[in-house]
């Protein structure tokens, strides 16, 4: 389970405004019984560094997101992992180009 808030009304990825609760978290529903679950909801940037357990400044990364022709592409972003397999939030997300 995750909870999450969008900044916009339409589908698609959260952009840097929207807010997550970070990574998912199991838990077993059953029909007969009501559960509660709390969650801490913060923005996306937030999140990366909350799962990094640091608050450090960002660093810049310049490079141009282009589709197979070579041109721009716009409404994209960027993500970075430290390890190549990424589940979850990434360890860095850039914003919205």
């Amino acid at each position: 389970m995750v909870a999450r808030t969008k900044y916009t009304e339409d589908y698609g990825p959260l952009t840097l405004k929207d807010r997550h609760s970070g990574e998912p978290r199991e838990t077993e529903l059953a029909s007969d019984r009501e559960i509660r679950i709390d969650f801490v909801v913060v923005d996306l940037m937030e999140a990366i560094k909350i799962k990094r357990g640091e608050r450090e400044r960002s660093f810049k990364i310049t490079r141009r997101i282009i589709d197979e022709k070579g041109s721009p592409v716009s409404r994209a972003y960027a993500v970075a992992n430290r390890i190549k397999d990424i589940s979850g939030v990434p360890d860095y997300l850039s914003a919205w180009v």
